[in-house]
C-alpha cells in the first residue's frame, strides 16, 4: 500500500467506513466481518451513517454569508444554534439527516437519520423494466449474458440522458440501440422490433427507428416518480 512508502505502519491507520443510514445489524455485522477478512482489526475499525459523515463535512463549509461594512459578502461555516439538513443521494439509497450546531462546535442530532432505496439505480430499474417490456424477459436475460459489454454501454447511455434530464423540457428522450440486441430478438422472437413496440401499451410512447428508441418524456416522468406497473 502507498502508505507505507511514508514509514506509515499499519497500526497508525484507524479506519473510518461510512454505510448507508437504512442499513440494519445485519448488514453492518457483515460489513465488520469483510473488514476483518482484509486484515483490519476491530480496535482500527468504526462505522459511521454516510449523513452523519456528511453532516460533519458540511459543518466546515463557508456556507453562511455575511455582509461587511464595505459591502463585501464574507462566506463563514455554520454559526452555533444553526439547524441543517443533509440529503445524500447516491446509487442505492437516499439518506436524510437533521443536524444543529452545538457552543462546543459538535453536532447534535435533532431527527433520527431516515431515507430508503430512492437513489439513482432504481431509475435506471425502472428503464430496464422498460426494456423487458420491449425485449420480453428472455431476449433481454441472455442479452445482458452474452453480450454483457453491449448491456453495460446502453446502461451507460441511459445514465447520461438521466443526469441532464430537464423536467421542463418537451423532446422525447432518445437512447441508441444495440445491433446486438435487435438481432437476438429477431432470432429468437421471430419478429422486428417496431411490430412489436405497435402492438404493445407502448406504441403511443416509445417507438424505434433504425437504431435509435425515442421514449415519450411522459414514460421518463414515470421513471423518476418510481411508477413500476403503468406507462402512460
Amino acid at each position: 500500500m502507498h502508505w507505507r512508502k511514508l514509514g506509515t505502519v499499519e497500526d497508525d491507520i484507524f479506519w473510518v467506513v461510512s454505510v448507508p443510514a437504512i442499513w440494519n445489524d445485519s448488514a453492518k455485522q457483515f460489513m465488520r466481518e469483510s473488514a476483518e477478512k482484509v486484515g483490519i482489526k476491530g480496535d482500527k475499525f468504526i462505522m459511521v451513517y454516510e449523513p452523519e459523515a456528511a453532516s460533519i463535512y458540511a459543518r466546515l463549509l463557508p456556507v453562511d454569508k455575511l455582509v461587511g461594512n464595505n459591502g463585501a459578502v464574507i462566506l463563514k461555516a455554520f454559526d452555533p444554534g444553526r439547524k441543517f439538513i443533509v440529503l445524500d443521494a447516491g446509487g442505492g439509497t437516499v439518506d436524510i439527516s437533521a443536524q444543529q450546531v452545538l457552543e462546543n462546535g459538535e453536532l447534535k442530532i435533532i431527527h433520527k437519520e431516515c431515507g430508503g432505496p430512492w437513489g439513482g439505480e432504481c431509475i435506471n430499474q425502472q428503464f430496464v423494466n422498460m426494456l423487458k417490456e420491449i425485449f420480453g424477459n428472455e431476449v433481454m436475460k441472455q442479452f445482458k449474458c452474452n453480450n454483457g459489454e453491449d448491456f453495460l454501454q446502453l446502461l451507460r447511455d441511459f445514465e447520461v440522458k438521466k443526469k441532464n434530464y430537464k423536467v421542463e423540457g418537451k423532446e422525447s428522450v432518445t437512447i441508441r440501440m444495440p445491433l446486438s440486441l435487435t438481432e437476438l430478438f429477431i432470432d429468437i422472437e421471430g419478429s422486428d422490433v417496431a411490430t412489436k413496440i405497435a402492438s404493445s401499451i407502448l406504441n403511443e410512447t416509445v417507438r424505434l427507428k433504425r437504431d435509435k428508441l425515442y421514449i415519450a418524456r411522459s414514460i421518463v416522468d414515470n421513471f423518476f416518480l418510481r411508477n413500476h406497473t403503468k406507462y402512460h
